[in-house]
């Protein structure tokens, strides 16, 4: 089956939706399937050495995040592109410019169209602007986008509170299907990467760790406010890793609260550098009020490593509280800091690890995600 895959983010965008993309099409490349992915990157006059299943259209950066870049007219050229593969089928990833491309293209040729929703951009926007003209674009995009969504054959999400709250708004079913990792390479120790030698941390330090965009929807700033907290009952490495636009405001907060010695950080890290700190974290937090069952934790999780999470969004969907993780209040410094020093004194937390990585082996991997999305292809194909 040759599968169009729309997308405004692909590798080597550092995110989830990328990352998951990447290992999406490896697993339906070794099943015998032939995917396509058709994204952003290509730039005027550029030249770039690309795997052939990557069809990259022209593109500017996106004015409020320049981590990532939109492609405002890839409709013709997707749509040559989708006839000239003879594609069976389009699944659409965003539903922005390149999603429109793919909607056009599926009924041109008359094929089926799958659509996911990947990410809550409502919640997402607070983080980027609070101008006027900006949220009533965000207005305006969201209509569209759901518009666009309810017209596909079928639609997806990886969160069955977030599917039950799209069929609500949208009046449509939406299949929950959730989206896995290579879960092997994350069980799997990496050999030779001493993190808190490459990063200067002290050997008696436990590593708290957060991994993301830094943006104020995902909660990085609430954990730096407890991590103050952390810092006084006990001794600590605050690590974060990952870019976007409130790392400025992140690093003067850490001097202010008097953390900045114990804070580290990184950046982009890539794929390597990221199992290992992962796997030698005391633990992984991210207390988001937008996602909706974010691959950090899902990693996290696999990797043996104890995960805290918010109580919003889809995490709940992901971590039973207690029993695979611990869920908290989102926005609330003071309930995480104390669940963080709790977390980090615990003596016992070998079943808590064992019924996260038991619970990612069963409903989180890539092959698992892979076959469903398989069963709804295959459906579709056959009306």
């Amino acid at each position: 089956m040759r599968i169009a895959i729309y997308s405004e983010t692909y590798l080597p965008t550092p995110d989830g939706v990328a990352h998951f993309l990447g290992s999406y099409c490896k697993e339906l490349s070794r099943l015998g399937h032939e995917p396509h992915v058709f994204t952003t990157g290509k730039i005027m006059g550029s030249r770039r050495d690309e795997e052939s299943h990557v069809h990259r259209f022209r593109s500017i950066k996106f004015p409020l995040y320049t981590q990532y870049r939109i492609a405002p007219a890839p409709f013709i050229g997707a749509l040559r592109m989708a006839r000239k593969l003879d594609i069976d089928l389009v699944h659409i990833q965003t539903p922005f410019f390149m999603g429109t491309a793919g909607f056009i293209s599926g009924k041109v040729l008359e094929v089926p169209i799958v659509g996911t929703y990947h990410t809550n951009f409502l919640e997402m926007s607070e983080s980027l602007s609070n101008s006027k003209v900006f949220r009533g674009f965000v207005r305006f995009a969201w209509k569209y986008s759901t518009g666009l969504y309810r017209r596909c054959h079928v639609l997806t999400t990886s969160s069955r509170s977030i599917a039950e709250h799209l069929q609500q708004s949208m009046r449509r079913e939406v299949l929950t299907v959730p989206h896995g990792i290579d879960i092997e390479r994350f069980s799997c120790p990496v050999e030779g990467e001493n993190v808190k030698k490459t990063y200067g941390i002290p050997s008696d330090s436990a590593i708290v760790t957060y991994l993301g965009r830094l943006t104020r929807d995902k909660g990085v700033h609430t954990l730096v406010e407890a991590f103050a907290e952390v810092r006084k009952k006990r001794k600590a490495c605050l690590v974060i890793a990952g870019i976007g636009p409130e790392r400025e405001a992140l690093v003067k907060r850490s001097v202010e609260l008097g953390i900045a010695e114990d804070t580290r950080f990184l950046g982009y890290v890539d794929e390597n550098e990221k199992i290992s700190l992962l796997q030698q974290s005391d633990v992984v937090v991210l207390v988001s009020k937008a996602d909706l069952v974010p691959l950090v934790l899902i990693e996290a999780m696999a990797c043996g490593t104890p995960v805290i999470g918010s109580r919003a969004g889809g995490i709940p969907n992901l971590i039973e509280d207690g029993k695979t993780g611990i869920l908290v209040k989102e926005g609330d410094p003071k309930e995480l800091s104390r669940k963080i020093v709790e977390l980090l004194s615990g003596s016992d937390l070998e079943e808590m690890k064992r019924n996260a990585m038991e619970c990612v082996k069963r409903e989180f991997s890539m092959e698992a995600s892979v076959r469903s999305f398989l069963e709804i292809y295959k459906k579709l194909s056959k009306n």
